[in-house]
């Protein structure tokens, strides 16, 4: 999963949408654009291109469609896209095993440097 900061975001927005039980959903673009967060730096002409790019990696396919005269990307995530949100708890949950590793070799490291301490003072 080596996704950068947009297509993340992108992602995030299509896979916390309604999905329906096959893993489509129906957007437009200004819903896309308005459930992005205001400290992204994502503008309406990138909007295409960030999909591409996820169409090309097989995270989803993308077509347009028309309703009402306003476009609509039908969406319909693929088994890489249904499994973005388990590989993403995965990856926090690996971090915070090595953040608490680290926090207790340095804890037994101290403890180690204060018994020595102890023993040759």
């Amino acid at each position: 999963m080596v996704l950068n900061k947009k297509e993340k975001v992108l992602m995030d927005t299509i896979v916390k949408s309604k999905l329906n039980k096959r893993g489509q959903v129906m957007l437009s673009p200004l819903q896309i654009l308005q459930s992005i967060p205001y400290n992204i730096d994502f503008r309406a002409d990138e909007l295409e291109g960030v999909a591409t790019q996820l169409v090309y990696d097989n995270y989803f396919t993308l077509e347009q469609a028309s309703r009402k005269g306003e476009l609509m990307y039908i969406i319909t995530l693929k088994e890489k896209g249904l499994s973005y949100l388990r590989e993403k708890r995965v990856a926090r949950r690996n971090l915070i095993v090595k953040l608490a590793i680290g926090a207790l070799v340095a804890a037994l490291s101290f403890f180690v440097k204060w018994i020595l301490g102890l023993f040759f003072n």
